[in-house]
């Protein structure tokens, strides 16, 4: 999911390159980001359902993220649903934006199945195969760690206070958009 700290991707690899090092299984970790993401957005897509009527549905839907993401929910239904893991950007509402439209409960449920073992499939292998390379470089830069967790840190910080002060001021500055219409699925 986008927008926490971390996304789902560092967390799936992580799991993979857990894997690797024999501390976990490797299937066992698949399963459970496979799970994980597609539970996050069956519940989203249930929101999008049930609450697109509601102003904080509204307001999400109101952003430019969620025109680009019903305009290609619009053009592309099927890829669309199963691409949203990688839509970057609209990530977290888009399975939002499918609940608003017509598309049926069962399609998006079997094609977001679908989706979710791709990419947990993907990521865990990615951090599966990646095991040994990032061992070496950690070998390499563990005299330095605690200046490099140090310096992390801080720039984590300030990331976090940027992007706080500016979703302050573009609230502050940013004109009420109409509210898109319900969108429909194509016949």
């Amino acid at each position: 999911m986008s927008g926490p700290g971390i996304e789902g991707e560092t967390a799936v690899l992580a799991g993979g390159v857990l894997a690797h090092q024999h501390l976990v299984s490797l299937p066992a970790v698949a399963i459970a980001a496979a799970v994980g993401s597609f539970a996050a957005d069956q519940c989203a897509f249930t929101i999008g359902r049930h609450y697109r009527d509601r102003s904080y549905v509204q307001k999400m839907l109101a952003k430019p993220a969620a025109h680009r993401a019903i305009s290609l929910l619009e053009r592309f239904p099927d890829r669309f649903i199963l691409g949203i893991r990688f839509r970057y950007g609209i990530r977290t509402l888009s399975p939002i934006a499918v609940g608003t439209s017509d598309i049926p409960r069962v399609r998006f449920m079997s094609l977001n199945a679908v989706a979710a073992i791709f990419w947990a499939l993907l990521f865990t292998t990615l951090g599966y195969e990646l095991g040994d390379g990032l061992k070496a470089v950690f070998r390499h830069v563990h005299p330095y760690i605690h200046v490099l967790l140090g310096v992390l840190i801080v720039m984590l910080a300030g990331f976090f206070a940027l992007r706080l002060v500016c979703r302050r001021l573009h609230h502050r500055s940013a004109p009420q958009a109409a509210w898109p219409a319900r969108v429909e699925a194509p016949q």
